[in-house]
């Protein structure tokens, strides 16, 4: 009989993190819980600690409200501290899909919007200070077969009317991106970026503590119930009283809101994470830092 707990053993690394724990919790930001105050009623409550709901705190707060920010697990636990920190502007679906779906225009903003990422976040780390190891990079799809090449040419024209910088890249083409014969060509984007998704978290909980955020975490919000100058949040704590909420739990099941659960739509996304190679093996795998995507 097979030993599978030795195979398991015998892909990792020696040093590699606990199970479910990404290595780059490493440089997660822990942070004390703040105290709810169940008399007050708070500008806005945001139920989510990731990229979303830290920036729309960081938004609020700065235009002068008072600002909760709760979250079901510790702060950062969720997708925002678990990804890849390929910076890309794509939204799940090609353009194609979407514009069947929503129609062209629907589909021309919704990439429109996407476009503006890698700017936005620069920006971002520039107004708050925050090392996150930001790089300008380019994201390369490889066509698995001509068909996928011939569809990857035929998004091109689109993506770009949209504001996106594409290129196609004829069959050969693809080793100035990755060090592979696998591919037939493919598709780069030149508008992409990268960064450490854990200290890009803990850089934007510094600058909302410092902005007098409240963080709450361990704190399950069960329900939320429109009042009529206000609305009320059960949580597993103490109940909390906000003028705006903000759902920012991304894929994340909130069964607060049945409207929120609704437009939820899921997206794959997986990760195969190595040992470190080092830097000169990374650069003749993928010439000039390549992101794939």
């Amino acid at each position: 009989m097979m030993n599978w707990e030795n195979l398991m053993d015998d892909i990792f690394a020696a040093d590699h993190a606990p199970m479910g724990e990404p290595y780059w919790w490493q440089k997660i930001v822990r942070v004390a819980d703040a105290s709810i105050d169940p008399g007050r009623t708070y500008d806005a409550a945001i139920i989510g600690s990731g990229f979303t709901g830290l920036t729309a705190a960081l938004e609020l707060a700065g235009a002068g409200q008072s600002v909760i920010v709760i979250d079901a697990e510790i702060i950062g636990y969720g997708a925002s501290t678990r990804n890849g920190g390929m910076l890309t502007p794509q939204v799940g679906q090609s353009y194609a899909v979407l514009a069947r779906a929503f129609g062209p225009e629907v589909a021309t903003n919704m990439h429109r919007e996407a476009a503006g990422l890698v700017d936005f976040v620069e920006s971002q780390l520039g107004r708050y200070g925050i090392d996150a190891d930001f790089q300008r990079r380019t994201s390369f799809t490889g066509a698995i077969t001509e068909a996928h090449f011939r569809h990857l040419e035929a998004s091109i024209s689109d993506l770009e009317q949209a504001g996106l910088t594409l290129e196609l890249v004829p069959p050969g083409g693809e080793r100035r991106y990755i060090r592979t014969d696998y591919y037939r060509g493919g598709r780069a984007f030149h508008n992409c970026g990268a960064v450490h998704p854990a200290k890009y978290h803990g850089g934007l909980v510094k600058a909302a503590v410092e902005s007098g955020v409240l963080l709450v975490q361990k704190c399950r919000v069960n329900n939320i119930r429109r009042r009529r100058n206000y609305f009320e949040l059960a949580t597993g704590k103490s109940n909390i009283r906000a003028q705006q909420v903000v759902i920012a739990t991304n894929g994340y099941d909130s069964k607060a809101s049945g409207w929120h659960r609704r437009r939820i739509v899921p997206i794959l996304s997986s990760i195969i994470a190595t040992e470190p190679l080092g830097r000169e093996r990374m650069d003749t795998l993928l010439p000039g830092g390549t992101i794939i995507g």
